[in-house]
């Protein structure tokens, strides 16, 4: 193996341990870094340069497992909601590296991207690939370091739409590689059932979603509905007959609308 390869393989590693010494909540997030990335060169790399040339999603799987019980020992006192989401967010960053440096890859010389062929194009694009991953940690820390994990609705819409992009792009990725035949027999109809489940689960969250929506403008309506007629009960002088039915229709309104706040609280807990 080449110096500047191992040089490149370490400043990667030496990253992704930031990524999550930086992500999760720690006193010494210094000392738990470097755990990370000594943990990471001794055992994670050469498993996953061996598991490269084996199985791409296979690989990946073994990341997310290699760096869940990692996590969860380190950062015992950190909630499973946010290791889970470092996890994915982290994913979704190998996944735009390896996305960006097959692509450029394959556009200058038709071939995908080979870890151990060692030609000029490959010196270039694992130090462009390497700048790519330390930005995109940057930027992601940036965005998602504050994220609210108590609102379950809106960590299960992003961890959804980061599973279903980080899928998709292995889908490519082992359709378009080496293994095509080892995929179709094993990977293939997994990776279909959990891509149509989690766009199910998405179409079925939205379309309540806007149901609830539609419903909470009608009652904005019929609230302005009530107003305009409270204000024109207190200019004109009415008979009790009609301050009875103006209360009646407001208790109901008072009704619906509590009705509604219950519905709303349903749905958050649900999701």
């Amino acid at each position: 193996m080449l110096i500047w390869y191992l040089i490149a393989v370490l400043l990667q590693t030496a990253i992704q341990s930031a990524w999550f010494a930086c992500y999760l909540h720690s006193k010494r997030p210094v000392f738990y870094f470097l755990i990370i990335w000594v943990v990471s060169v001794v055992l994670f790399v050469p498993i996953n340069l061996w598991l490269s040339n084996v199985d791409v999603i296979l690989k990946n799987l073994v990341n997310c497992l290699f760096f869940g019980l990692l996590c969860r020992v380190l950062f015992c006192r950190e909630s499973w909601r946010r290791i889970v989401l470092a996890i994915l967010l982290y994913e979704t960053i190998l996944i735009l590296v390896e996305l960006f440096g097959q692509c450029i890859s394959y556009l200058s010389t038709k071939a995908f991207f080979d870890l151990f062929s060692f030609t000029q194009l490959q010196i270039v694009l694992t130090w462009a690939t390497t700048i790519e991953m330390a930005f995109l940690t940057i930027l992601f820390l940036r965005f998602f370091s504050n994220l609210d994990l108590t609102n379950l609705k809106m960590l299960s819409y992003l961890a959804t739409l980061l599973l279903n992009t980080i899928l998709q792009v292995l889908l490519v990725f082992e359709v378009s590689m080496v293994h095509q035949n080892m995929f179709f027999d094993s990977w293939y109809w997994i990776i279909v059932v959990l891509l149509y489940g989690l766009n199910l689960f998405t179409l079925f969250s939205l379309s309540r979603f806007v149901r609830k929506e539609r419903e909470k403008k009608s009652l904005k309506s019929l609230e302005a509905v009530y107003r305009e007629q409270l204000r024109y009960y207190l200019r004109s002088e009415q008979p009790d007959e009609e301050w009875r039915r103006l209360r009646h229709d407001l208790l109901n309104f008072m009704e619906q609308e509590h009705i509604q706040k219950k519905k709303e609280s349903d749905f958050s807990h649900e999701v």
